[in-house]
């Protein structure tokens, strides 16, 4: 088994396509179109009843992406990411119960945090790498900097409210790991299947990474 800092490595320096995805037969086609324009790794949130098969299409359909679950919540949902042997997976918060969890089972877990006090908690759980949500209103990159200082040995994975006119800003801060681009394939155009506007988006995004 993979040290969990060695399997998160394949995050550093990534743009994410954070995805919300209701049905299995959308979800190969739009990962396909993030794929083709640059995209080597995806987050799927387990926010739909279809997640876990939308997941294991795109799986099927394009194994050499790096493919994690964000959204997660719950212990079993912990679980049944490390019986797939996923990646990575994502909380919106910090809970010490699904660390231990998620620590137990070998699986990395990025918890969400939003104050230098879970920041500083996380650290204290042995974490170095965690998911700063909402990232703009809680003060976006002037807060990363901020944190720098005091917590200087650890990285962000800033998501939420981060959008084509901000991204290259967030990628550049030293202390962020990884950033959520959760504009690149909106709900709304996967639902539409505007499989074009997502194309485009991507290619400019990963163009000018």
């Amino acid at each position: 088994m993979k040290p969990i800092a060695e399997t998160l490595s394949a995050l550093r320096g990534q743009l994410i396509p954070v995805l919300d995805i209701r049905e299995p037969e959308q979800a190969a086609a739009v990962a396909g179109v993030l794929a083709g324009a640059g995209a080597t790794v995806l987050e799927l949130t387990l926010r739909s009843p279809q997640a876990w098969r939308c997941l294991d299409a795109i799986r099927d359909a394009y194994p050499e992406l790096v493919v994690g679950v964000g959204s997660v919540l719950e212990e079993s949902q912990l679980r049944q990411a490390a019986q797939r042997k996923l990646p990575f997976a994502v909380s919106p918060g910090l809970s010490e119960q699904l660390v231990r969890s998620a620590q137990a089972m070998h699986m990395p877990l990025i918890p969400g945090v939003a104050t230098a006090s879970e920041v500083l908690n996380a650290r204290l759980l042995g974490l170095r790498l965690v998911k700063l949500f909402p990232a703009e209103l809680l003060g976006g990159i002037a807060l990363l900097r901020a944190l720098a200082g005091p917590l200087a040995d650890m990285q962000f994975f800033p998501s939420g409210g981060i959008n084509e006119s901000n991204y290259r800003d967030y990628l550049a801060q030293a202390n962020v790991f990884c950033v959520g681009a959760s504009w690149l394939a909106p709900a709304s155009d996967i639902e539409q299947s505007d499989r074009d506007a997502i194309r485009r988006r991507a290619e400019g995004a990963y163009g000018s990474c």
